[in-house]
Formats: structure tokens, C-alpha cells, sequence
């Protein structure tokens, strides 16, 4: 009976840990950093399709982060190519006013979503 009862006190501990880190310039830092690591993965080195799952995370993100600590983040997540949601909708008028694949942004000749005859 003990056993369940450390488990679910070290997640809380490390609960707590995360929510002290975001408090701090460098914690956000880093969780930003692995919000781009998991946002580059499958985007298929097209950068529209990374700003967009990168701005997504960081949307989610900044829900659930204290307010005076959103400012910074919007501030080190910009730096790392976020755009707000009123940026990305332009960008998705631009795309389909301009040919362009609206989930890669690029011409949909070159386009490798698959989605294209």
C-alpha cells in the first residue's frame, strides 16, 4: 500500500518542480526549446508547417501559465518563430490567394504533403 503512495508523491513533487521552473526565465526557456524539438519533428523542413504546430504548443502553453510570466514567454517564444492566431490566419489567406498548399505554404508542384495530384 506505500508503494502507490511514493509514486504519487514524487509526480507531485516533480509537479511542483515544473510550476517553480516556469516562474524563471530559464524554465521557460527550456520547456519553449522542447516545444520546438517536438514542432520540428514530422514537419518535413518546411517552415510554415513548424511555425504553425510551434504556435499551437505555445497557444496551449500560455492557457496554463501564470500572467506575469506570459509576457516573457511571448517574448522568447517569438524569438523562436511564434506567431499569434491572427497572424496565422492571414498567413493561411495569403496561401490560398496565392496557389500555395495551405498546409505547407509552398507550391503545391514541390509540395511532398501528398495531398496534390
Amino acid at each position: 500500500m506505500e508503494f502507490p503512495r511514493l509514486v504519487y508523491a514524487d509526480r507531485a513533487a516533480a509537479s511542483a518542480g515544473t510550476r517553480a521552473a516556469l516562474r524563471t526565465r530559464d524554465g521557460i526557456s527550456v520547456e519553449l526549446d522542447q516545444m520546438v524539438s517536438t514542432a520540428s519533428r514530422g514537419c518535413g523542413q518546411v517552415y510554415e508547417l513548424f511555425a504553425d504546430r510551434f504556435s499551437e504548443c505555445v497557444d496551449n502553453f500560455l492557457r496554463d501559465l501564470e500572467s506575469p510570466y506570459r509576457e516573457i514567454a511571448l517574448e522568447l517564444a517569438t524569438q523562436r518563430g511564434y506567431y499569434t492566431p491572427q497572424d496565422r490566419m492571414e498567413a493561411l489567406r495569403e496561401r490560398a490567394n496565392d496557389g500555395s498548399c495551405s498546409l505547407t505554404g509552398i507550391d503545391p508542384w514541390c509540395c511532398p504533403c501528398g495531398r496534390h495530384e
